[in-house]
Protein backbone atom coordinates (compact mmCIF):
# COMPACT_ATOMS: atom_id res chain seq x y z
CA UNK A 1 0.00 0.00 0.00
CA UNK A 2 0.89 3.32 -1.08
CA UNK A 3 1.89 6.02 1.39
CA UNK A 4 -0.97 8.43 -0.63
CA UNK A 5 -3.32 5.81 0.53
CA UNK A 6 -2.29 4.85 4.36
CA UNK A 7 -2.66 8.92 4.97
CA UNK A 8 -5.96 8.82 2.72
CA UNK A 9 -6.94 5.68 5.35
CA UNK A 10 -6.10 7.75 8.51
CA UNK A 11 -8.26 10.51 7.28
CA UNK A 12 -10.97 8.60 6.72
CA UNK A 13 -10.73 6.67 10.05
CA UNK A 14 -10.02 10.10 11.94
CA UNK A 15 -13.15 11.56 10.33
CA UNK A 16 -15.61 8.48 11.45
CA UNK A 17 -13.91 8.56 14.23
CA UNK A 18 -14.64 12.32 15.32
CA UNK A 19 -18.17 11.97 13.46
CA UNK A 20 -18.97 8.78 15.91
CA UNK A 21 -17.85 11.43 18.62
CA UNK A 22 -20.38 13.68 17.30
CA UNK A 23 -22.77 11.72 17.34
CA UNK A 24 -22.37 10.16 21.13
CA UNK A 25 -22.25 13.93 22.30
CA UNK A 26 -25.09 15.31 20.45
CA UNK A 27 -27.28 12.14 22.10
CA UNK A 28 -25.77 12.97 25.25
CA UNK A 29 -26.74 16.94 24.97
CA UNK A 30 -30.16 15.33 23.60
CA UNK A 31 -30.59 12.93 26.84
CA UNK A 32 -29.73 15.59 29.37
CA UNK A 33 -32.33 17.82 27.66
CA UNK A 34 -34.87 15.33 27.97
CA UNK A 35 -33.77 14.44 32.26
CA UNK A 36 -34.22 18.01 32.13
CA UNK A 37 -37.71 18.34 30.75
CA UNK A 38 -38.98 15.21 32.87
CA UNK A 39 -37.48 16.84 35.87
CA UNK A 40 -38.93 19.97 35.13
CA UNK A 41 -42.64 17.76 34.29
CA UNK A 42 -42.40 16.05 37.97
CA UNK A 43 -41.12 19.77 39.23
CA UNK A 44 -44.57 21.15 37.77
CA UNK A 45 -46.81 18.42 38.94
CA UNK A 46 -45.22 18.11 42.28
CA UNK A 47 -46.33 21.94 42.72
CA UNK A 48 -49.76 21.55 41.06
CA UNK A 49 -50.34 18.70 43.40
CA UNK A 50 -49.17 20.69 46.33
CA UNK A 51 -51.29 23.24 45.54
CA UNK A 52 -54.37 21.20 45.32
CA UNK A 53 -53.56 20.40 48.86
CA UNK A 54 -53.93 24.04 50.10
CA UNK A 55 -57.58 24.33 50.45
CA UNK A 56 -58.90 27.30 52.12
CA UNK A 57 -60.26 25.77 55.70
CA UNK A 58 -63.55 26.03 56.33
CA UNK A 59 -65.36 28.48 59.11
CA UNK A 60 -66.85 26.34 62.02
CA UNK A 61 -70.20 28.20 61.11
CA UNK A 62 -69.85 27.30 56.70
CA UNK A 63 -69.50 24.01 58.35
CA UNK A 64 -72.67 23.84 60.02
CA UNK A 65 -73.91 26.04 57.42
CA UNK A 66 -72.93 22.92 54.65
CA UNK A 67 -73.68 19.99 56.59
CA UNK A 68 -77.74 21.57 56.60
CA UNK A 69 -77.95 22.33 53.60
CA UNK A 70 -76.49 19.47 51.89
CA UNK A 71 -79.05 17.40 53.70
CA UNK A 72 -82.51 16.37 54.34
CA UNK A 73 -85.28 18.84 52.07
CA UNK A 74 -82.05 21.51 51.29
CA UNK A 75 -80.76 19.12 49.42
CA UNK A 76 -83.60 16.75 48.11
CA UNK A 77 -85.59 19.74 46.81
CA UNK A 78 -82.89 22.46 45.72
CA UNK A 79 -79.85 20.25 44.64
CA UNK A 80 -82.12 18.67 42.62
CA UNK A 81 -83.91 21.03 40.97
CA UNK A 82 -80.76 23.01 40.52
CA UNK A 83 -79.37 20.34 39.28
CA UNK A 84 -82.14 19.72 36.62
CA UNK A 85 -81.14 23.16 35.66
CA UNK A 86 -83.36 26.30 35.00
CA UNK A 87 -85.84 25.94 31.91
CA UNK A 88 -86.61 28.63 29.58
CA UNK A 89 -89.44 29.92 30.93
CA UNK A 90 -87.44 30.78 34.22
CA UNK A 91 -84.51 32.24 32.35
CA UNK A 92 -86.77 34.31 30.34
CA UNK A 93 -88.86 35.53 32.21
CA UNK A 94 -91.06 37.34 29.06
CA UNK A 95 -91.58 34.35 27.47
CA UNK A 96 -95.45 32.90 27.25
CA UNK A 97 -96.65 30.04 25.71
CA UNK A 98 -97.38 31.43 22.18
CA UNK A 99 -93.27 32.96 22.32
CA UNK A 100 -91.91 31.37 19.03
CA UNK A 101 -88.45 29.59 20.09
CA UNK A 102 -88.06 27.99 16.27
CA UNK A 103 -89.00 28.92 12.98
CA UNK A 104 -89.24 26.77 9.99
CA UNK A 105 -91.03 26.78 6.37
CA UNK A 106 -94.66 26.08 7.44
CA UNK A 107 -94.50 25.90 11.31
CA UNK A 108 -93.29 27.34 14.61
CA UNK A 109 -91.77 25.27 17.80
CA UNK A 110 -92.99 27.71 20.86
CA UNK A 111 -92.34 28.14 24.39
CA UNK A 112 -95.76 26.20 24.74
CA UNK A 113 -94.91 23.07 22.21
CA UNK A 114 -91.67 22.65 24.31
CA UNK A 115 -93.87 23.20 28.07
CA UNK A 116 -96.31 20.47 26.75
CA UNK A 117 -93.38 18.21 25.37
CA UNK A 118 -91.32 18.20 28.03
CA UNK A 119 -93.33 18.91 31.50
CA UNK A 120 -93.49 15.67 32.37
CA UNK A 121 -90.16 14.85 32.63
CA UNK A 122 -88.21 14.75 35.92
CA UNK A 123 -85.30 16.96 35.52
CA UNK A 124 -88.55 19.45 34.80
CA UNK A 125 -90.78 18.72 37.31
CA UNK A 126 -87.85 19.19 39.50
CA UNK A 127 -87.13 22.66 37.98
CA UNK A 128 -90.78 23.79 39.14
CA UNK A 129 -90.58 21.97 42.45
CA UNK A 130 -87.94 24.01 42.91
CA UNK A 131 -89.73 27.27 41.44
CA UNK A 132 -93.06 26.32 43.64
CA UNK A 133 -90.08 26.29 47.07
CA UNK A 134 -88.68 29.34 46.29
CA UNK A 135 -91.85 31.17 45.89
CA UNK A 136 -93.70 30.52 49.15
CA UNK A 137 -89.77 30.47 50.84
CA UNK A 138 -90.02 33.69 49.77
CA UNK A 139 -92.91 34.93 50.35
CA UNK A 140 -93.32 33.48 54.07
CA UNK A 141 -89.33 34.55 55.25
CA UNK A 142 -88.10 36.80 52.73
CA UNK A 143 -87.33 39.92 54.83
CA UNK A 144 -85.88 37.02 56.86
CA UNK A 145 -82.95 36.46 54.48
CA UNK A 146 -80.68 40.43 53.16
CA UNK A 147 -79.09 40.50 50.20
CA UNK A 148 -76.11 40.96 52.51
CA UNK A 149 -76.88 37.08 54.01
CA UNK A 150 -76.92 35.89 50.01
CA UNK A 151 -73.77 38.10 48.84
CA UNK A 152 -71.36 36.81 52.09
CA UNK A 153 -72.68 33.25 51.30
CA UNK A 154 -72.22 33.55 47.65
CA UNK A 155 -68.91 34.75 47.73
CA UNK A 156 -67.24 32.39 50.39
CA UNK A 157 -69.48 29.26 48.29
CA UNK A 158 -67.46 31.09 44.92
CA UNK A 159 -64.15 30.66 46.33
CA UNK A 160 -64.56 27.31 47.40
CA UNK A 161 -65.93 26.75 43.78
CA UNK A 162 -63.05 28.39 42.30
CA UNK A 163 -60.69 26.01 43.86
CA UNK A 164 -62.85 22.73 43.53
CA UNK A 165 -62.94 24.17 39.80
CA UNK A 166 -59.44 24.65 38.91
CA UNK A 167 -59.01 20.83 39.91
CA UNK A 168 -61.14 20.50 36.51
CA UNK A 169 -59.31 22.89 34.84
CA UNK A 170 -61.98 24.78 34.33
CA UNK A 171 -63.95 28.36 35.85
CA UNK A 172 -66.30 28.40 38.99
CA UNK A 173 -69.02 29.43 35.97
CA UNK A 174 -68.51 26.86 33.45
CA UNK A 175 -68.39 24.24 36.53
CA UNK A 176 -71.61 25.42 38.00
CA UNK A 177 -72.54 25.61 34.10
CA UNK A 178 -71.49 22.08 33.42
CA UNK A 179 -72.98 20.79 36.64
CA UNK A 180 -75.78 22.59 37.57
CA UNK A 181 -76.88 23.47 33.65
CA UNK A 182 -77.29 27.58 35.36
CA UNK A 183 -75.23 30.71 35.72
CA UNK A 184 -73.40 32.27 38.27
CA UNK A 185 -76.33 34.19 38.99
CA UNK A 186 -79.02 31.57 38.92
CA UNK A 187 -76.97 29.84 41.31
CA UNK A 188 -77.18 32.58 43.39
CA UNK A 189 -80.52 32.95 43.40
CA UNK A 190 -81.99 29.24 43.14
CA UNK A 191 -79.69 27.73 45.38
CA UNK A 192 -77.93 30.50 47.56
CA UNK A 193 -80.81 32.47 48.43
CA UNK A 194 -83.29 29.40 48.66
CA UNK A 195 -80.81 27.53 50.75
CA UNK A 196 -80.52 30.32 53.62
CA UNK A 197 -84.46 30.81 53.03
CA UNK A 198 -84.92 26.87 53.83
CA UNK A 199 -82.43 26.82 56.56
CA UNK A 200 -84.37 29.94 57.85
CA UNK A 201 -87.45 28.15 57.74
CA UNK A 202 -86.35 24.59 58.83
CA UNK A 203 -84.29 26.17 62.19
CA UNK A 204 -87.97 28.10 62.86
CA UNK A 205 -89.97 25.46 62.93
CA UNK A 206 -87.33 23.27 65.10
CA UNK A 207 -87.19 26.10 67.83
CA UNK A 208 -90.78 25.49 68.73
CA UNK A 209 -90.04 21.47 69.12
CA UNK A 210 -87.35 23.27 71.91
CA UNK A 211 -90.35 22.63 74.76
CA UNK A 212 -89.33 22.36 78.92
CA UNK A 213 -91.01 19.04 78.64
CA UNK A 214 -88.58 18.34 75.55
CA UNK A 215 -85.74 19.80 76.75
CA UNK A 216 -85.93 18.25 80.56
CA UNK A 217 -86.15 15.17 78.60
CA UNK A 218 -83.07 16.07 76.57
CA UNK A 219 -81.65 16.78 79.83
CA UNK A 220 -81.24 12.97 80.97
CA UNK A 221 -78.62 12.42 78.36
CA UNK A 222 -77.26 15.95 77.99
CA UNK A 223 -73.27 15.46 77.96
CA UNK A 224 -71.76 19.09 79.50
CA UNK A 225 -68.58 20.54 78.54
CA UNK A 226 -66.22 17.62 77.83
CA UNK A 227 -62.01 18.69 76.36
CA UNK A 228 -61.25 15.98 74.22
CA UNK A 229 -58.27 15.55 71.87
CA UNK A 230 -59.53 13.97 68.65
CA UNK A 231 -56.58 12.27 65.72
CA UNK A 232 -58.85 11.70 62.55
CA UNK A 233 -57.55 9.85 59.85
CA UNK A 234 -59.24 8.82 56.64
CA UNK A 235 -58.16 4.97 55.97
CA UNK A 236 -58.10 2.10 59.03
CA UNK A 237 -54.34 1.03 58.21
CA UNK A 238 -53.28 4.32 58.94
CA UNK A 239 -55.69 4.24 61.97
CA UNK A 240 -54.61 1.46 63.34
CA UNK A 241 -50.96 2.27 63.25
CA UNK A 242 -51.56 5.42 64.78
CA UNK A 243 -53.42 3.80 67.54
CA UNK A 244 -50.09 1.61 68.33
CA UNK A 245 -48.97 4.90 68.73
CA UNK A 246 -50.59 6.53 71.12
CA UNK A 247 -51.11 3.58 73.57
CA UNK A 248 -47.82 2.52 73.83
CA UNK A 249 -46.51 3.33 77.42
CA UNK A 250 -45.45 7.18 77.66
CA UNK A 251 -47.06 8.08 74.52
CA UNK A 252 -48.18 12.18 74.52
CA UNK A 253 -51.33 11.69 72.77
CA UNK A 254 -51.31 15.11 72.04
CA UNK A 255 -48.14 15.36 70.35
CA UNK A 256 -49.13 12.49 67.92
CA UNK A 257 -52.60 14.04 67.61
CA UNK A 258 -50.77 17.29 66.35
CA UNK A 259 -48.49 15.51 63.84
CA UNK A 260 -51.10 12.77 62.61
CA UNK A 261 -54.30 14.36 62.04
CA UNK A 262 -55.86 14.43 58.80
CA UNK A 263 -58.25 17.15 59.50
CA UNK A 264 -58.62 20.03 56.95
CA UNK A 265 -57.22 22.35 59.34
CA UNK A 266 -54.95 20.39 61.26
CA UNK A 267 -57.28 20.96 64.55
CA UNK A 268 -57.27 18.54 67.43
CA UNK A 269 -58.42 19.94 70.74
CA UNK A 270 -61.75 20.61 71.33
CA UNK A 271 -64.46 21.44 73.96
CA UNK A 272 -67.75 19.96 73.25
CA UNK A 273 -70.59 18.58 74.79
CA UNK A 274 -74.24 17.37 73.18
CA UNK A 275 -75.11 20.23 71.38
CA UNK A 276 -71.97 20.15 69.63
CA UNK A 277 -71.66 20.40 65.31
CA UNK A 278 -67.81 20.41 65.13
CA UNK A 279 -67.69 16.61 65.89
CA UNK A 280 -69.75 14.15 63.88
CA UNK A 281 -72.89 13.44 66.09
CA UNK A 282 -71.94 9.49 65.87
CA UNK A 283 -68.47 10.50 67.56
CA UNK A 284 -70.02 12.49 69.96
CA UNK A 285 -72.22 9.76 71.04
CA UNK A 286 -69.28 7.29 71.58
CA UNK A 287 -67.41 9.99 73.45
CA UNK A 288 -70.29 10.57 75.88
CA UNK A 289 -69.93 7.00 77.12
CA UNK A 290 -66.15 7.90 77.64
CA UNK A 291 -64.46 8.91 81.35
CA UNK A 292 -61.41 11.19 81.92
CA UNK A 293 -58.54 9.78 80.52
CA UNK A 294 -59.92 7.28 78.16
CA UNK A 295 -58.38 6.56 74.99
CA UNK A 296 -60.78 5.09 72.50
CA UNK A 297 -59.76 2.42 70.27
CA UNK A 298 -60.40 3.10 66.04
CA UNK A 299 -64.49 4.77 65.27
CA UNK A 300 -65.28 4.74 62.19
CA UNK A 301 -68.10 7.23 61.33
CA UNK A 302 -69.46 7.64 57.93
CA UNK A 303 -70.54 10.93 56.44
CA UNK A 304 -73.95 10.54 55.10
CA UNK A 305 -73.47 13.23 52.57
CA UNK A 306 -70.66 12.06 51.03
CA UNK A 307 -70.39 8.52 52.44
CA UNK A 308 -66.82 8.89 53.03
CA UNK A 309 -65.92 6.94 56.02
CA UNK A 310 -63.43 8.50 58.41
CA UNK A 311 -61.47 7.23 61.35
CA UNK A 312 -61.04 8.84 64.55
CA UNK A 313 -58.95 7.98 67.81
CA UNK A 314 -60.18 10.26 70.96
CA UNK A 315 -58.71 10.71 74.26
CA UNK A 316 -60.94 12.67 76.65
CA UNK A 317 -58.89 14.92 78.76
CA UNK A 318 -61.68 16.43 81.15
CA UNK A 319 -65.44 16.60 81.55
CA UNK A 320 -67.53 19.61 83.99
CA UNK A 321 -69.40 18.22 86.35
CA UNK A 322 -73.18 18.26 85.00
CA UNK A 323 -75.51 20.74 87.10
CA UNK A 324 -78.34 19.25 88.53
CA UNK A 325 -80.63 22.39 87.12
CA UNK A 326 -81.81 21.39 83.64
CA UNK A 327 -82.15 25.30 83.23
CA UNK A 328 -78.59 25.43 83.27
CA UNK A 329 -78.17 24.13 79.88
CA UNK A 330 -81.53 25.61 78.28
CA UNK A 331 -79.50 27.05 75.51
CA UNK A 332 -77.46 24.12 75.00
CA UNK A 333 -80.72 21.90 75.30
CA UNK A 334 -82.07 23.96 73.05
CA UNK A 335 -79.50 24.03 69.85
CA UNK A 336 -79.42 20.26 70.82
CA UNK A 337 -83.57 19.64 69.58
CA UNK A 338 -82.98 22.22 66.88
CA UNK A 339 -80.04 19.77 65.73
CA UNK A 340 -81.75 16.48 65.94
CA UNK A 341 -85.13 17.84 64.15
CA UNK A 342 -82.98 19.81 61.50
CA UNK A 343 -81.47 16.15 60.44
CA UNK A 344 -84.66 14.36 60.94
CA UNK A 345 -86.15 13.39 57.19
CA UNK A 346 -89.47 12.86 58.87
CA UNK A 347 -89.40 16.43 60.18
CA UNK A 348 -88.22 18.27 57.22
CA UNK A 349 -91.31 16.79 54.83
CA UNK A 350 -93.15 18.14 57.26
CA UNK A 351 -91.80 21.60 57.50
CA UNK A 352 -92.55 21.69 53.68
CA UNK A 353 -96.25 20.23 54.07
CA UNK A 354 -97.10 22.86 56.21
CA UNK A 355 -95.45 25.56 54.14
CA UNK A 356 -97.13 24.24 51.19
CA UNK A 357 -101.02 24.15 52.93
CA UNK A 358 -100.34 27.45 54.26
CA UNK A 359 -100.07 28.82 50.50
CA UNK A 360 -103.17 27.07 49.39
CA UNK A 361 -100.51 25.64 46.87
CA UNK A 362 -102.66 23.00 44.29
CA UNK A 363 -101.49 21.75 41.54
CA UNK A 364 -104.12 22.59 38.63
CA UNK A 365 -102.44 20.07 35.75
CA UNK A 366 -103.46 17.13 35.87
CA UNK A 367 -100.33 15.33 34.17
CA UNK A 368 -98.45 16.99 37.20
CA UNK A 369 -100.75 15.90 39.78
CA UNK A 370 -97.88 13.71 41.70
CA UNK A 371 -95.74 16.78 41.68
CA UNK A 372 -95.94 17.43 45.59
CA UNK A 373 -97.44 13.99 46.45
CA UNK A 374 -94.16 13.03 48.88
CA UNK A 375 -95.04 15.96 50.98
CA UNK A 376 -99.15 16.04 50.95
CA UNK A 377 -98.72 12.27 51.38
CA UNK A 378 -96.45 13.40 54.56
CA UNK A 379 -99.50 15.86 55.79
CA UNK A 380 -101.88 13.82 55.31
CA UNK A 381 -100.25 11.13 57.60
CA UNK A 382 -99.47 13.72 59.89
CA UNK A 383 -103.08 14.75 60.39
CA UNK A 384 -104.22 11.29 60.38
CA UNK A 385 -101.97 10.31 63.60
CA UNK A 386 -102.39 13.84 64.97
CA UNK A 387 -106.22 12.64 64.49
CA UNK A 388 -105.75 9.11 65.89
CA UNK A 389 -103.93 10.49 68.86
CA UNK A 390 -106.36 12.47 70.08
CA UNK A 391 -109.20 10.29 69.72
CA UNK A 392 -106.90 7.73 71.90
CA UNK A 393 -106.64 10.49 74.32
CA UNK A 394 -109.95 11.51 74.76
CA UNK A 395 -111.08 7.61 74.71
CA UNK A 396 -108.59 7.31 77.91
CA UNK A 397 -110.29 10.33 79.13
CA UNK A 398 -113.64 9.05 79.46
CA UNK A 399 -112.52 5.82 80.88
CA UNK A 400 -110.97 7.64 83.52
Amino acid sequence: MSKKETKKDAKQQSAEQETKEEVVAKESQSSEKETKKDDKKRSYKKKAVSKKKEKKPLTEEEKTFNKRVARGFAIAIISAAVGAGVTYGVQHSGANNDTVLVSMKGSTVSVGDLYAATKTNSANTSVLQNIVLYNVLQAKYGDKVSSKDVNTRYQSTLESLTTYASYYGTTASGYVAQQYGVSLDAFKKYYIRESLLATYALEQAAKKEATDAAMKKAYETYMPDTEVQVIQLSDSDTANSVLSDVKADGADFASIAKEKTAATDKKYSYTVNSSSTDLPSDLLTKIKDMNAGDVSDVISVTNSSTYATNYYIVKVVSRKDKDSNWKTYKTQLTNMIVNEKTNDSAFQKQVVANILKEYNVKVKDSDLSNLLANYTETSSTASSSASSSAASSSSSASSN
